[in-house]
């Protein structure tokens, strides 16, 4: 019976690159027992480590912040998007400005949502981005209710 679930959910393999631990940590908790889908995931906490990692293994979605021990989220999604062009990106952060917005757009990322959505944005987000599509969320673009 769990198999048969497990056959029915959308698999899809995840790379999480947060800066905190309890992000992480969060986040690949959630990922885990989410009803919708399957995740495989792999927690980094450096845009050195995901580089490695993308570069080591194929992954489906990528999960990032804009703040990076390492880098920023633009920087780091520019050189993954060079490298796997096809991989899927969604930033989750706390900067809703336009300007992160576009900056991320222009890096390759198809989904932004921010750090005081809840879990069912980061579903619609994954959602979206796993078929081709943009999400935002409506804390973004100055608060918009609708995601473009």
């Amino acid at each position: 019976m769990i198999a048969k679930a497990m056959e029915e959910k959308k698999k899809v393999s995840v790379l999480v690159l947060m800066r905190y631990e309890l992000e992480r940590d969060g986040l690949e908790a959630y990922l885990q027992n989410c009803k919708e889908y399957h995740f495989c995931t792999t927690v980094v906490a450096s845009g050195y480590e995901a580089v490695k990692k993308i570069n080591e293994a194929d992954y489906d979605l990528l999960l990032l912040d804009y703040q990076l021990p390492d880098s920023t989220g633009d920087e780091i999604a520019t050189t993954i998007h060079t490298i796997k062009p096809g991989l899927q990106m969604i930033v989750i952060t706390k900067f809703d400005s336009p300007y992160y917005v576009e900056k991320m757009k222009a890096a390759g990322v198809k989904g932004y949502i921010h750090k005081a959505d809840d879990a069912a944005e980061l579903i619609k987000a994954i959602d979206k981005v796993m078929k081709g599509e943009e999400y935002y969320s409506g804390r973004v673009y100055g608060g918009r209710e609708d995601s473009r």
